[in-house]
Protein backbone atom coordinates (compact mmCIF):
# COMPACT_ATOMS: atom_id res chain seq x y z
CA UNK A 1 0.00 0.00 0.00
CA UNK A 2 2.94 2.32 0.59
CA UNK A 3 3.99 2.04 -3.03
CA UNK A 4 0.49 2.95 -4.21
CA UNK A 5 0.19 5.93 -1.88
CA UNK A 6 2.80 7.98 -3.72
CA UNK A 7 1.54 7.60 -7.31
CA UNK A 8 -0.30 5.32 -9.74
CA UNK A 9 1.48 2.15 -10.86
CA UNK A 10 0.74 -0.36 -13.59
CA UNK A 11 0.27 -3.99 -12.58
CA UNK A 12 3.55 -4.91 -14.29
CA UNK A 13 5.43 -2.09 -12.60
CA UNK A 14 4.08 -2.97 -9.14
CA UNK A 15 4.83 -6.67 -9.66
CA UNK A 16 8.41 -5.84 -10.64
CA UNK A 17 8.85 -3.62 -7.59
CA UNK A 18 7.60 -6.40 -5.31
CA UNK A 19 9.93 -8.91 -6.98
CA UNK A 20 12.87 -6.54 -6.41
CA UNK A 21 11.94 -6.53 -2.73
CA UNK A 22 12.48 -10.32 -2.70
CA UNK A 23 8.83 -11.39 -2.78
CA UNK A 24 8.09 -14.53 -4.77
CA UNK A 25 5.87 -14.34 -7.87
CA UNK A 26 3.43 -16.78 -6.24
CA UNK A 27 3.05 -14.29 -3.37
CA UNK A 28 2.58 -11.24 -5.55
CA UNK A 29 -0.16 -12.56 -7.85
CA UNK A 30 -2.88 -12.81 -5.16
CA UNK A 31 -1.91 -9.37 -3.85
CA UNK A 32 -2.16 -7.81 -7.32
CA UNK A 33 -5.53 -9.50 -7.90
CA UNK A 34 -6.79 -8.21 -4.54
CA UNK A 35 -5.67 -4.66 -5.30
CA UNK A 36 -7.40 -4.76 -8.69
CA UNK A 37 -10.60 -6.18 -7.17
CA UNK A 38 -10.68 -3.40 -4.55
CA UNK A 39 -9.89 -0.81 -7.27
CA UNK A 40 -6.68 0.29 -5.55
CA UNK A 41 -4.70 -0.62 -8.68
CA UNK A 42 -5.83 0.26 -12.19
CA UNK A 43 -3.91 0.16 -15.45
CA UNK A 44 -6.45 2.60 -16.87
CA UNK A 45 -5.79 5.19 -14.15
CA UNK A 46 -2.05 4.64 -14.61
CA UNK A 47 -2.34 5.33 -18.37
CA UNK A 48 -4.40 8.46 -17.70
CA UNK A 49 -1.78 9.66 -15.23
CA UNK A 50 1.05 9.16 -17.73
CA UNK A 51 -0.99 10.93 -20.42
CA UNK A 52 -1.72 13.93 -18.15
CA UNK A 53 1.95 14.17 -17.20
CA UNK A 54 3.00 14.26 -20.86
CA UNK A 55 0.39 16.91 -21.68
CA UNK A 56 1.43 19.06 -18.69
CA UNK A 57 5.07 18.86 -19.77
CA UNK A 58 4.13 20.27 -23.16
CA UNK A 59 4.39 17.18 -25.34
CA UNK A 60 2.08 17.23 -28.33
CA UNK A 61 -0.32 14.57 -29.56
CA UNK A 62 2.14 13.16 -32.10
CA UNK A 63 4.76 12.52 -29.42
CA UNK A 64 2.27 10.84 -27.09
Amino acid sequence: MGLLSSRQHSTKELTNKLLLRKFELEETNPVIEFLIAKDYLSNERFAESVFRTCINRGYDWLYI
